[in-house]
């Protein structure tokens, strides 16, 4: 039963507290999803009275603790409705709340971390010429594959708009196509040390994150930074198409 949720899994008050809310807010997802039960915030305030009720007073929360408990909790359940996997249950209380079509998705706590990785890259804001392994790759966990990926249509869209050949590439290629004085993707009504610096930027990324990849195993563990370097040649994508002629 629900009302068995905290001393069942969480003996110690100190173990409950030690959680952030999106972790215990995915607990209390996965808990109510295998009951097919609604949310209800008072009757989490009520359940920790539990032990009480069946004469095992030793095993309760003391009162400081209950009170932490709670405002926890109702933590968890704010970061759940921000996410998107609880709504107002409109055909009860107000206090009621009920599992969206997207918390039917979750059924292990591991499934969160696909979900973490997919809202660190929204694909809604992801450039149309980026592969679709992009995204999936990096959801996967797979992000040096991501991140090479996303590097590669840079060079293969710079290549495109400037009108290069296949016989130049990678640093070459960026300076070639973005040079200040001649460049064909350049912005003539620049100043000149801002198509310099954009010569530069591509440069630079392609010559960091893409050439490296290409001639050797490259270990990149960190999702955030592999994230950060996917957005940056989403937005030197952006910048190619601006100069299309």
């Amino acid at each position: 039963m629900v009302r068995y949720l905290f001393y069942e899994h969480f003996p110690e008050a100190g173990a409950l507290l030690a959680l952030e809310p999106e972790s215990l807010g995915i607990k209390l997802l996965i808990y109510y999803r295998e009951r097919g039960c609604s949310i209800c915030i008072s009757n989490l305030r009520e359940h920790m009275e539990e032990p009480v009720k069946r004469g095992e007073p030793d095993k309760a929360y003391s009162n400081q603790e209950k009170e932490q408990c709670f405002w926890a909790l109702a933590e968890a359940l704010n970061w759940l409705v921000a996410a998107g996997f609880i709504i107002r249950d409109w055909g009860q209380h107000e206090e009621y709340f009920r599992l969206t079509r997207r918390a039917e998705k979750i059924e292990r706590e591991e499934d969160l971390h696909d979900y973490s990785m997919a809202r660190m890259i929204p694909r809604e804001m992801m450039h149309s010429s980026l592969p679709t392994n992009v995204w999936t790759n990096f959801v996967a966990g797979e992000y040096a594959t991501a991140v090479f990926s996303a590097m590669r249509q840079v060079e293969i869209s710079v290549r495109e708009a400037s009108g290069h050949g296949h016989a130049i590439v990678g640093v070459d290629l960026m300076r070639k196509a973005f040079h200040p004085e001649t460049g064909p993707l350049r912005k003539v009504d620049d100043e000149t040390a801002e198509r310099e610096a954009l010569m530069h930027l591509f440069a630079g990324a392609i010559g960091s994150y893409k050439n490296p990849h290409s001639h050797r195993r490259v270990d990149l563990e960190d999702p955030m930074e592999a994230a950060q370097i996917i957005m940056l040649a989403n937005h030197l994508l952006q910048i190619v198409e601006s100069r299309k002629p």
